[in-house]
């Protein structure tokens, strides 16, 4: 989920809460008129082993982003996902518009076909404002509706901010989520914290923590899992072994009073 270099890598919290690619396009300038195409494509595999007697999982996906001209951005994803002895394949599509040097919004929506554990729809809007006098501090709010497979949902609030550091390559980013379940009217709130160190085109390494509740998840057709809380750590490399190519290696850590999960994640992608 990384942007073009001019385009502030990780910016959009919404990458944290779909998994859809989503960048901040460039400034709006006079050679907006042009339709330039630019991008990236990323192609990756993962596996976690999960505790507890649950079945591990292995995925893979294929994310691409276009940006035409410098204010607008389109993303998609197809992944393959092996989870809890049961398998689908999730489909998804986003876009950013800029509307002007402090403004910009992302929307995004997929659906899947098989998985009892994937969603049947998913949606989120968020609208972005861009703070302070060098516009280094990015403000999030955001909308989303989740659906699943067993008839419950999920209406989400998220609230974020992003600190680009003037004088250093380090992005401090920050969230909340707020969630209302049904059937149930379960709340499930969640806070998250990431830190990223080094320069797009060389080497980016991303720090992130998140912890809170979980109104309920799905671990068999007829077994699921209900108001409970959960921490995840995640350590994500980027490297690019060119200008344009490189690889991803990303690690991660999972824990509910259910069950504890490990896993990793390879990345190839090219940039264009």
């Amino acid at each position: 989920m990384t942007p073009q270099s001019r385009l502030r890598p990780q910016a959009v919290l919404l990458a944290a809460l779909l998994p859809l690619t989503t960048s901040v396009c460039a400034q709006p300038t006079a050679a907006d008129s042009e339709l330039r195409v630019n991008g990236y494509t990323q192609v990756g595999v993962s596996r976690a082993l999960l505790s507890d007697g649950n079945q591990n999982w292995n995925d893979q996906y294929l994310r691409a982003h276009w940006q035409y001209g410098a204010t607008l951005g389109l993303n998609a994803e197809v992944s393959r996902q092996n989870h809890f002895g049961d398998r689908g394949v999730f489909v998804g599509a986003g876009f950013t518009r800029v509307f002007d040097e402090r403004w910009y919004a992302t929307a995004a929506a997929g659906t899947s076909s098989g998985g009892f554990f994937l969603p049947r729809f998913r949606t989120d809007v968020f609208l972005h404002r861009k703070l302070l006098p060098a516009a280094n501090l990015d403000a999030s709010v955001g909308l989303g509706y989740y659906r699943a497979k067993d008839g419950h949902q999920d209406n989400v609030l998220h609230l974020g901010a992003a600190y680009y550091f003037e004088n250093a390559p380090v992005i401090a980013e920050g969230g909340l989520r707020f969630n209302r379940s049904n059937p149930g009217g379960v709340t499930a709130n969640r806070a998250f914290g990431a830190l990223t160190l080094g320069r797009h085109q060389h080497s980016q390494l991303t720090l992130r923590m998140e912890a809170g509740r979980e109104a309920y998840q799905l671990l068999g057709s007829d077994k699921t899992i209900s108001d409970f809380s959960s921490k995840e750590a995640s350590v994500n490399w980027r490297h690019w072994i060119t200008r344009d190519a490189g690889i991803s290696l990303r690690a991660e850590r999972y824990t509910n009073p259910s069950y504890n999960r490990r896993g990793g994640e390879f990345a190839v992608f090219a940039d264009y």
